[in-house]
């Protein structure tokens, strides 16, 4: 009877200590940005411009980043993504829906890291990845996903291929500037 509760004992013992919280785990489960050629980079920030200058002219902007260059635009390894697109409204609102080039006008978008600005928020470095106006660097496909968005929050998810066949992916989950009125 002995030799039984020390067995007992022995696997309630084992049994309480596998069982015991893993508390030294990472908690951060999701982290915003985008992963381009196996690296990630964060971008911790989104603005959100709508553009309603006219019906014929109506789009909308989201500019992912890693620093906050509303307070500071003196910045050095800025990680960016800037997704702009045309709307067929007047109406300009951005919805719970996927977006893709095949729909949309994706007229502007930009990806680097590692980027430089100076004091007048103009970029003079980087290391670009993505950018309309470069014919090696011109998205072949474009998705975005907006899984939910509120006055304050919002959830993507977003891919571009390259023509080249480089992708990238990324998501921010959090809140927004909207800068609209700036």
């Amino acid at each position: 009877m002995k030799k039984l509760n020390l067995v007992l004992s022995i696997f309630i013992g084992i049994t309480i200590f596998s069982c015991s919280s893993d508390d030294n785990s990472n908690t951060n489960d999701t982290q915003s940005g985008f992963n381009y050629n196996g690296v990630f980079y964060p971008t911790s920030n989104l603005y959100l411009n709508y553009i309603n200058d006219e019906p014929s002219d109506t789009s909308i902007s989201l500019i992912m980043v890693s620093e906050n260059l509303i307070d500071n635009c003196e910045n050095n390894d800025v990680d960016y993504v800037l997704l702009q697109f045309s709307t067929t409204s007047a109406d300009v609102i951005l919805e719970e829906m996927t977006y893709t080039d095949l729909d949309y006008d994706f007229f502007d978008y930009v990806v680097f890291n590692n980027g430089v600005f100076n004091s007048d928020c103009d970029l003079i470095d980087s290391e670009m990845i993505f950018n309309d106006s470069t014919d090696s660097l011109l998205a072949d496909s474009i998705s975005l996903t907006i899984n939910s968005i509120n006055d304050n929050n919002i959830d993507l998810n977003y891919s571009m291929t390259r023509e080249d066949g480089s992708i990238i992916n990324g998501n921010y989950i959090g809140s927004y500037t909207d800068v609209s009125d700036f």
